[in-house]
C-alpha cells in the first residue's frame, strides 16, 4: 500500500481531496491576477510575431555587418546604434539593405569595367608592342592623366 506525505495510506478519496485542494489553490492564484493584466491569445500571438520579426531583422543586420567587415569596411557596425535602442531594428535593417544594394551596384560597375578592359585588351597589347613609338605617344598624349597612368600600367602587364 502506498503512503502519503504524513504516512497515511493513499486512497482514492485522499487523492481526490488532494487534487481538489490543488485545483482550488491554482484557481485562487488565477483569481488573484487582475483582469487587466491578462492578455488575449491574439495579443500573445502578435507579441510573439513581433519578437520573431525583430530577431530576423537582428540576424540580417548582423550578417550584413559580417559581410561589411569581410569586404574590408571600417565603418562602425550597423548593430551598434540598434543594440542600445538609439536606432530601431527596422531602421538598422533599412541601412543594411541600402549597404547591400550599394555593394551590389559597385560589384556590377566593376564587372562592367573589367569586361570592357577584357574586350579591349587587344588594343592594350598593341600599345605595349609599339611602346616608345610615335603611334603610342599620339594615343597616350590625348588621354586624361588617370587613363594615361592606367594605360602605362596595363601595357607593362600585356
Amino acid at each position: 500500500m502506498w503512503k502519503g506525505c504524513w504516512g497515511q495510506p493513499l486512497t482514492s478519496a485522499s487523492l481526490a481531496c488532494s487534487a481538489a485542494a490543488s485545483a482550488d489553490e491554482t484557481k485562487g492564484a488565477r483569481s488573484r491576477i487582475p483582469l487587466q493584466d491578462l492578455i488575449t491569445l491574439d495579443d500573445a500571438t502578435a507579441a510573439l510575431d513581433e519578437r520573431q520579426e525583430e530577431e530576423r531583422l537582428r540576424k540580417h543586420v548582423s550578417e550584413t555587418d559580417t559581410l561589411r567587415l569581410a569586404d574590408g569596411g571600417t565603418a562602425p557596425p550597423l548593430t551598434q546604434p540598434a543594440e542600445p535602442g538609439h536606432l530601431t531594428w527596422h531602421q538598422a535593417h533599412q541601412d543594411a539593405e541600402q549597404f547591400r544594394a550599394d555593394r551590389q551596384d559597385a560589384i556590377h560597375r566593376a564587372q562592367q569595367a573589367l569586361q570592357l578592359i577584357a574586350e579591349n585588351w587587344p588594343a592594350v597589347q598593341d600599345l605595349a608592342a609599339r611602346s616608345g613609338t610615335a603611334y603610342a605617344r599620339d594615343i597616350l598624349d590625348c588621354l586624361a592623366p588617370e587613363a594615361r597612368s592606367l594605360a602605362q600600367s596595363l601595357t607593362t602587364l600585356a
